[in-house]
């Protein structure tokens, strides 16, 4: 019969067994414990991160609002003084606008390459002009300017197309009797449902503001 081991060889063999197993765990939880604690460390990090940004936001969010106020009283005084003008008619009254909207918001050096030059203002142009808000009526008088000088064909932003008769591929471009094509301008920026200025684009180079339209009014 073979001997058997002694009970203190037997706890010696087991406690040894333990304290290896003991030595391969324990790397691995104090790595565990370092990818915790760094982990935790970089989501303090984000929280404060994302906290200086939402105050950051509050505060250009507040910038906006005071630039806002101030352009509105801006706008308010210039139209108290518009008002004070007595314009012949209405053709005067959006000429002028659309003069001032070129002085303002147009460099000396744009003013140059791109002139006003000679344009024609339609019976029924002022009058859609008039009925809008003034913020509107003032992005109408920049989109006006890009007409008039030319630079609204080449702008993105203000997709220029020949308006056409009808919605199939073969709808005919719209043409008046004196060979004037209508086209179609977007007076919002980035803005798939804004009101659309139409202008008549004669055979002579110039060009006849027609109205200001809703996005699906396509009558010139």
């Amino acid at each position: 019969m073979s001997a058997q081991p002694k009970p203190s060889a037997v706890m010696s063999m087991g406690t040894l067994r333990l304290v290896e197993a003991g030595e391969q765990v324990e790397p691995r939880r104090l790595a565990h414990a370092r990818t915790d604690a760094q982990l935790l460390q970089e989501l303090r990090a984000l929280r404060r991160e994302n906290s200086d940004l939402a105050e950051r936001l509050h505060e250009s969010e507040a910038r906006l609002r005071g630039v806002q106020k101030r352009l509105r009283v801006l706008q308010k005084a210039r139209d108290e003084r518009v008002g004070s003008i007595d314009f012949a008619d209405q053709e005067e009254w959006a000429r002028h606008q659309i003069h001032v909207s070129w002085l303002q918001n147009s460099s000396a050096i744009d003013r140059s390459a791109h002139p006003l030059g000679e344009y024609l203002v339609g019976p029924a142009f002022a009058a859609s002009v008039r009925s809008l808000a003034p913020q509107l009526q003032a992005k109408v008088w920049r989109a006006a300017v890009d007409v008039v000088t030319g630079r609204g064909r080449h702008l993105h932003s203000r997709g220029a197309h020949p308006l056409r008769s009808g919605n199939g591929a073969h709808a005919h471009d719209v043409v008046r009797d004196d060979g004037a094509r209508c086209f179609r301008y977007s007076v919002g920026f980035k803005a798939a449902g804004a009101r659309r200025l139409h202008a008549w684009h004669l055979p002579d180079g110039r060009v006849e503001l027609c109205r200001v339209v809703a996005h699906g009014d396509m009558s010139p």
